[in-house]
C-alpha cells in the first residue's frame, strides 16, 4: 500500500468506526448524519453541532492517525457520548461513565493511556474530570478486564503515567443556537455571537493560565487546573 492509500484508508476509518459504534451502542444516534474528518487543532478530539442535534461534525487531531484503532474507538465513543447527554454538571466525568456503560470502557482506557491519563484528569478546579486508565479499569467486570488485558498484549502497551503523551486540552464541543455560539473546552464554557469553527479557536497556556483565542483575539481565559 502506497502513501496515498494509507491517506485514503486513514480518511475513510473515522467514518467507518463511528457508524460501527452506532450501530452496536449508540442506537439513539441512528439516522443522523455524522461527518468525521481529520484536522490541526488545539485538542485530541472536536464534536459540533447546530441545535437539535443537526449537521454533527467530528474533528480528530492529526496525531491520532497513528493510533491502534482500539484507541480511536475509545475516542470516538467520548465524543459520542457527549451527543447523549445533558451539558450541565460534570459534563466530562457524566461522559465518560456513559461510554463504559454502553460497553466501551475497554476502548476507553486504551485511549487514556495514548492522551497520557494514567490517573484522573481534573478540570474546573475539581469540579469535573475524565476518568483516567486506572479508574476506568475499575468500572470494568471480569470478562472486560481479561479483554482489555489482551488487547494491552497484543497491542504491546504498558499502562503507565506519561506526561509527554499529552496534549493541554482532551476536547472542545461546540454548539451553535439562535446566532450564538457556545463552545466548551475541557469544562470551561464560553458564549460568543455568531458561528465558529474549531480551527478559529486557540489556546496557549503560561504560567498555568490557558488563555482562548478567537480570530487572534483573546475572548477569555482560565486556570489550566
Amino acid at each position: 500500500m502506497n502513501k496515498e492509500d494509507k491517506n485514503m484508508n486513514r480518511m475513510g476509518i473515522l467514518s467507518s468506526l463511528i457508524q460501527q459504534l452506532v450501530d452496536v451502542a449508540y442506537p439513539e444516534l441512528k439516522g443522523i448524519d455524522i461527518i468525521s474528518r481529520w484536522g490541526r487543532i488545539s485538542c485530541f478530539a472536536t464534536v459540533s453541532w447546530i441545535s437539535n442535534k443537526k449537521n454533527i461534525t467530528i474533528t480528530c487531531n492529526n496525531q491520532a492517525k497513528k493510533w491502534h484503532e482500539a484507541a480511536l474507538i475509545g475516542l470516538l465513543s467520548h465524543e459520542l457520548s457527549h451527543l447523549t447527554q445533558m451539558a450541565s454538571g460534570r459534563v466530562e466525568n457524566k461522559t465518560d461513565i456513559d461510554a463504559i456503560r454502553r460497553g466501551l470502557g475497554i476502548y476507553l482506557a486504551i485511549e487514556r493511556i495514548m492522551t497520557g491519563k494514567y490517573e484522573d484528569y481534573t478540570i474546573r478546579h475539581g469540579n469535573d474530570m475524565y476518568l483516567g486508565y486506572r479508574s476506568v479499569r475499575s468500572y470494568l467486570n471480569e470478562e472486560e478486564l481479561m479483554h482489555l488485558d489482551a488487547l494491552l498484549q497484543e497491542m504491546r502497551l504498558i499502562p503507565q503515567s506519561n506526561k509527554s503523551l499529552k496534549l493541554p486540552y482532551h476536547d472542545l464541543i461546540i454548539t451553535i443556537t439562535d446566532r450564538m455560539t457556545e463552545f466548551t473546552i475541557d469544562g470551561h464554557k464560553f458564549v460568543i455571537e455568531g458561528e465558529i469553527k474549531e480551527s478559529q479557536v486557540e489556546i496557549i497556556t503560561r504560567d498555568g493560565i490557558s488563555y482562548v483565542f478567537l480570530h487572534g483575539q483573546e475572548i477569555g481565559k482560565y486556570e489550566a487546573l
